[in-house]
């Protein structure tokens, strides 16, 4: 087992990613940063959900109707792309919804080498970052 975690680690340590912990919606709107700390370019979508907790346990609900731009876009390491969000409806003041960032590596949706002669195996880890957006007056 400890193998396979050290697999795992070395397979997800290069895809760093970041995103904000927390994006305050002030009159229904936010602006915030998302970064690509890793070695290698991603593909990253953005979106707004709602979010309850049950127990220790964040669950994520329905799309939340908002103007997100860019929704989805892809960074080259290092990068950093401004994320601007408008709520399409209001929420009361103090609402919690859930910012969730997706990164996806850019080869990921390319045929593995070798795979036009023989069956490959090929790991692709996808990080999704589940942060909280708080409705703000």
């Amino acid at each position: 087992m400890t193998r396979v975690a050290a697999l795992w680690l070395a397979l997800a340590a290069p895809l760093t990613a970041q995103a904000p912990a927390v994006v305050e919606l002030r009159h229904g709107s936010a602006t915030t940063l998302v970064r690509n700390g890793a070695t290698e370019p991603l593909h990253v979508a953005v979106e707004l959900r709602a979010r309850s907790l049950v127990g220790d346990t964040v669950r994520l609900g329905d799309l939340i109707a908002a103007r997100i731009a860019p929704a989805a876009f892809t960074l080259a390491p290092g990068d950093v792309q401004t994320v601007r969000i408008r709520l399409q409806s209001a929420f009361p003041a103090g609402t919690t919804l859930a910012f969730v960032t997706t990164f996806t590596p850019t080869w990921a949706d390319t045929p593995a080498p070798g795979s036009d002669t023989a069956a490959v195996v090929r790991f692709v880890t996808v990080v999704r970052i589940v942060t909280r957006a708080e409705v703000r007056e």
